[in-house]
């Protein structure tokens, strides 16, 4: 490495430095500054609150009163491709989601049209029940995968699929978490 090169990865590293000490310094302020006044810690760090997470608590709740499943999909979104990441946040999101889901009778529902997400699928569900302390009430139906077409990326099968899913089994509510094109359109 030339001297302007480690000069500038020495100055990049000193501000990332710099940042995290102040960051964690604030955070601790107003930790402390909490606890005084009696606050919960989760509204420390105020973060931006979204209309549709804040739906999920009252989808889950008409799905487990009506007994109707909840249906989860990551769409085309894939393990080792350039949807990975919002591949695993998407179900992570659905982890979380599908732990509240299960005190119902009725197991959710999870939607995919790649292979390699159908073992996430079923870890997620599978997960979701132990933590509970209960027996998982699955299915190899619990987890469905539809082609997204073999000639190209885009294909309507899979919207077709989902369509025909939703039509036949009713879901209380759906999530969308993933990669989607004109299938999220026409379900």
């Amino acid at each position: 490495m030339d001297t302007a090169t480690q000069t500038l990865t020495f100055l990049i590293l000193v501000l990332t430095f710099a940042v995290v000490a102040v960051s964690g310094a604030v955070i601790r302020d107003r930790q402390r500054r909490a606890r005084r006044r009696g606050v919960a810690e989760a509204n420390i760090l105020p973060a931006r609150v979204i209309d549709a997470y804040e739906q999920i608590p009252f989808i889950i709740g008409q799905a487990v009163e009506a007994d109707r499943p909840v249906l989860f999909s990551t769409g085309r979104g894939a393990l080792g491709d350039s949807s990975t990441l919002i591949t695993l946040a998407g179900t992570a999101i659905t982890y979380y989601i599908t732990q509240r889901a299960t005190v119902g009778d009725t197991p959710p529902l999870f939607l995919t049209s790649q292979t390699s997400t159908i073992p996430l699928g079923y870890d997620i569900l599978r997960r979701a029940y132990l933590s509970r302390g209960l027996r998982p009430n699955l299915s190899v139906a619990n987890v469905r995968w539809f082609p997204s077409g073999l000639t190209g990326e885009r294909s309507l099968v899979f919207a077709a699929m989902l369509t025909a899913t939703i039509s036949s089994d009713n879901p209380a509510g759906s999530v969308f978490v993933g990669r989607f094109d004109e299938e999220l359109a026409l379900a």
